[in-house]
């Protein structure tokens, strides 16, 4: 299973626990139903401000969504630290803020 596909399921299981619908959880994140369904079946993967839409609406934090998720990898032996700067360089400041809060939350699990 890939990160979308984990990040997918992590917020579709929040969903259920919270006793939400799709529909509920657009609703709250005002996001249209088939961007939910797109994220939870790790089609799609969600800009900055869904995440932190997502998060708000399920009452749970950032670092919560990204919790314990699998490491993605390059199968193609780049260079990952390479890979994730160029990567970076493609966000703007509000994504690359969300970036850095999520790198902060995987190296305080690491602890």
């Amino acid at each position: 299973m890939g990160l979308k596909e984990a990040f997918g399921n992590r917020i579709k299981s929040l969903r259920r626990q919270r006793g939400l619908t799709q529909d509920a959880l657009a609703f709250r994140a005002e996001r249209a139903v088939d961007t939910i369904s797109l994220i939870e079946r790790g089609v799609n993967w969600p800009n900055a401000e869904t995440v932190e839409k997502l998060a708000e609406a399920l009452g749970a934090t950032i670092n919560e969504l990204f919790d314990d998720l699998p490491v993605a990898s390059t199968d193609d032996g780049e260079d990952q630290l390479a890979v994730g700067k160029d990567l970076l360089k493609q966000l703007d400041d509000k994504e690359l803020a969300l970036a850095l809060v999520m790198l902060n939350a995987l190296l305080q699990n690491k602890q």
